[in-house]
């Protein structure tokens, strides 16, 4: 399908025939063991951030890399509910990230192990039984686990994870259910109860690691692996290796961190993995070139190390290994040290190869995926803002499962549909008027907007086009003539899609945009294709009027509509509060264009909001929430995850614990609130928040 026919689609309403086009935005997910890789870290969002930054601004695309680990005093990994947070935003990462979303640092370290916040009934019993017999303090499960359901037992843990009892108890219990979990495992016979165990074994690295790799078919091709080995790493080092109680090399983790290491080799492309290691670069080539000519002058590079081309026989295709470097990394006291020649020279090497790997996946990604654009700047404007509420009244859809009022089958919606069907099979001579819908903040008017929406075309035995606007949600839907007028450019392309162009008479005076419009609807009024037109506008009360509007800032509403031409519209305020002539307060009383939703029946949007606000103040603190609340409001448009991250976490000290009793957020705690206040509400906040989190933190305060 071209971009033509693609935008021919949006332009319809068709929101569901294709994906919609998502901000352009690389989101990474970096993920390693907290006290490892903590330069390699700091130089991924110090210099290969801003660096990758500044190579795609002119194509406006946004980098963005998370670590979780900045700015934290504590693994968060002993926080199993922030631990399921992590996961949930790394799921974002890759929903919304171009090219690639989740990199994956691996050293001589497998540890920390994640408590399961969750445990099977059958899985509990098992490991408790397990832990028993091999003489474990199983009476641990039974403290720290409890079951509500006898279906799950879930995991109790204190609400400060940060004090010495919860760590040491915490660590003890991870032993007891890993180690009984991996020997269960071991001798479990049926595979699927087996890799159940497993994974209940798996260190918190592989458990993000598998959650990437099983989100979609063909993520691997989106995941990039950096492995590395200290060379000469003396032992009793706990921050860069598994240890035992007595202080020793931990033998079982070693195990998992090399079946770890091979599960990376076998699930990633050989493009995704790079390895600064000269035992496996030394193994690698040694599978390798096992039955080859090393004579051969195409084999030179192989003593060198470096990227290697290994071929397949005489004058064969080449076949591409993972990237193998020379730069091994010897082991210094305190770790990397970027004074050190040798560790300066590893650093160099990991930003470069990372660069260009990411480089390359965002690139191909762009190639397969290329951004939908019109030919005509007209076009592409009202495209954007098309696709922009199309989008929005996806998530509305998406959310549905949260909304307190049902309309799939409510009288309302019937009564709705069949005053939309009268109107349509009666004589072409009759007309009706638009359709006014008021209701209480919280009364559902957007969710009964967004039902009609998806439903209306399968209610008609015609093409039914579909413009949909949410007022006061972008620029263009904020003003009545900026509104207006892109909707005139909407309906104009579904009569002329392969034009576009605006009238040659084409004027900004409200009086010819009102005009324009009411000479659209004839247009399709005298239309002779059974075709149906159907606006909705949602929060009409929210439009702002211009000095230069002549009459009732609503002026342009239609009173009278043709047969094949609906205009529904949602509103807050009474008719006696729009800006509507008298002629159309008094046409819009009549029964037939108004309807009153019930009022919530349940506790009030503003108690519903400061409940929340509440809630989140009591995990987050005061200071960090009135600071993420006040910049949203003051913001008319809302902010991108990244400008927010510019206000509301310091960076100029990256060793520096950013906490929030400072007001201060870092990675793990902006995406563990988010998540609180709900994903949908954190980005079109202002749709129904926007003056109750001015109300609740200017005035209440």
């Amino acid at each position: 399908m071209t971009s033509e026919e693609k935008i021919k689609e949006f332009l319809q309403g068709q929101s569901r025939a294709r994906k919609l086009p998502v901000p352009k935005i690389t989101k990474i997910f970096v993920a390693s063991t907290r006290t490892d890789f903590v330069e390699e870290r700091r130089h991924l969002l110090e210099m290969v951030g801003p660096e990758l930054q500044s190579h795609y601004d002119d194509m406006g695309l946004e980098i963005e890399l998370v670590d979780m680990h900045y700015g934290t005093t504590v693994d968060p990994c002993y926080d199993a509910e922030l631990f399921v947070d992590h996961l949930h935003e790394l799921g974002e990462c890759h929903r919304v990230s171009m090219g690639c979303f989740f990199i994956c640092l691996v050293g001589d370290k497998y540890q920390p192990y994640v408590l399961p916040l969750t445990l099977e009934k059958d899985s509990f019993q098992s490991i408790s039984t397990k832990a028993n017999c091999n003489g474990l303090n199983s009476e641990l499960l039974d403290t720290w686990y409890t079951s509500h359901d006898q279906e799950n037992y879930v995991l109790q843990q204190p609400r400060d994870i940060t004090c010495e009892e919860w760590l040491v108890t915490q660590k003890e219990l991870g032993s007891i259910i890993q180690s009984s979990a991996q020997e269960l495992a071991t001798n479990e016979i049926d595979s699927s109860t087996a890799l159940i165990y497993h994974a209940l074994a798996w260190s918190a690295l592989e458990r993000q690691f598998n959650h990437a790799l099983g989100l979609t078919p063909g993520t691997a091709h989106h995941i990039l692996a950096v492995v590395r080995d200290w060379e000469g790493l003396e032992e009793k080092h706990a921050d860069y290796q598994d240890l035992d109680n007595e202080g020793h090399i931990d033998t079982k983790q070693k195990e998992q961190l090399k079946t770890f290491r091979n599960r990376l080799a076998t699930s990633l492309p050989n493009d995704n993995r790079i390895y600064f290691s000269r035992r496996i670069v030394a193994n690698l080539l040694s599978d390798a070139t096992s039955q080859l000519d090393m004579t051969s002058p195409e084999l030179l590079p192989l003593q060198y190390y470096w990227d290697v081309y290994v071929l397949d026989g005489p004058r064969s295709q080449p076949i591409f290994l993972p990237s193998l470097h020379g730069h091994y990394v010897p082991w210094k006291t305190g770790g990397l040290d970027s004074d050190n020649e040798e560790h300066e020279a590893y650093l160099n090497q990991f930003r470069e190869e990372l660069i260009s790997k990411i480089q390359i996946l965002i690139d191909k990604n762009m190639l397969d995926e290329p951004e939908i654009k019109a030919r005509n700047k007209y076009v592409q404007e009202v495209f954007k803002e098309v696709t922009c509420h199309l989008a929005m009244e996806q998530e509305h859809r998406s959310q549905q499962k949260d909304n307190i009022i049902d309309w799939s089958s409510s009288p309302i919606l019937e009564r709705i549909c069949n005053s939309m069907l009268n109107s349509y099979e009666t004589d072409s001579g009759n007309r009706h008027g638009p359709l006014i819908m008021h209701g209480a903040h919280g009364s559902g008017k957007t969710s009964l907007l967004s039902e009609i929406f998806n439903k209306c075309d399968k209610w008609f035995n015609s093409t039914v086009f579909r413009v949909i606007r949410f007022s006061g949600t972008t620029p263009r839907s904020s003003y009545n003539l900026e509104l207006l007028r892109l909707i005139c450019e909407q309906i104009c392309m579904l009569f002329r899609p392969s034009e576009g162009y605006l009238p040659k008479d084409a004027s900004f005076d409200p009086l010819y945009v009102n005009n324009w419009f009411q000479t659209l609807i004839r247009r399709f009024e005298d239309s002779l294709n059974n075709e149906m037109l159907v606006i909705f506008i949602d929060d009409i009360h929210r439009l702002n009027p211009l000095d230069s509007d002549i009459v009732a800032a609503l002026s342009w509403l239609p009173i009278s509509l043709p047969r094949n031409v609906h205009v529904l519209v949602t509103t807050s305020l009474p008719l006696e509060s729009l800006k509507l002539t008298p002629v159309q307060r008094e046409r819009f009383k009549n029964a037939d264009c108004y309807i009153e939703l019930p009022s919530p029946s349940e506790v009030s949007l503003e108690a519903r909001v400061e409940d929340q606000l509440q809630g989140l103040e009591n995990e987050f603190g005061f200071l960090a929430i009135s600071k993420l609340a006040g910049f949203l409001t003051c913001t008319e448009f809302g902010l991108s995850e990244t400008e927010l991250l510019e206000l509301l976490m310091p960076t100029s000290n990256s060793a520096a614990t950013l906490s929030l009793q400072a007001g201060h957020f870092n990675f793990s705690t902006l995406c563990a609130a988010k998540r609180r206040m709900n994903y949908y509400y954190y980005y079109y906040y202002y749709y129904y928040y926007y003056y109750y989190f001015y109300y609740y933190y200017y005035y209440h305060y």
